[in-house]
């Protein structure tokens, strides 16, 4: 999983302290999924990270994660047991399965996945260096 360094690659992305194991609970709770070892280690790392020169959240705040979660899912946009925990910049989210590493994009128009990466740690460093698109 990326540390704290690794999420700051490149200039452009700004991200914020860890979350707690608490806020982390009262996350799946909300959901009623468990996240998988590497997104909660994810979020102990850092509440979001914001591509500045983009100006959107790559990995959301776990507020917008759960707000943007249950959105979807009432709107049938997001498979129930998947958790959206980041955009592509045009609103396809990053989503992980529960009990899964891969991560992968979900395009809600086609109602489709497309794997873009074995675990968080692959496809954090490719998103950052750019061998990894959607």
């Amino acid at each position: 999983m990326p540390d704290g360094d690794e999420l700051l690659q490149r200039d452009s992305y700004k991200r914020a302290p860890g979350a707690t194991d608490d806020q982390l609970d009262a996350a799946e709770q909300a959901l009623a999924l468990m996240f998988p070892a590497e997104l909660r280690s994810l979020y102990l790392v850092s509440d979001g990270v914001v591509d500045a020169a983009g100006q959107w959240f790559v990995i959301w705040p776990l507020d917008m994660l759960i707000a943007e979660n249950l959105r979807r899912r009432s709107d049938q946009m997001l498979p129930h047991e998947a958790i959206a925990f980041g955009d592509n910049g045009a609103g396809d989210p990053f989503v992980v399965f529960e009990g899964q590493r891969a991560v992968s994009c979900w395009y809600p128009i086609e109602g489709r996945t497309t794997q873009l990466a074995a675990g968080l740690d692959v496809f954090w460093r490719g998103w950052t260096d750019g061998t990894i698109a959607t």
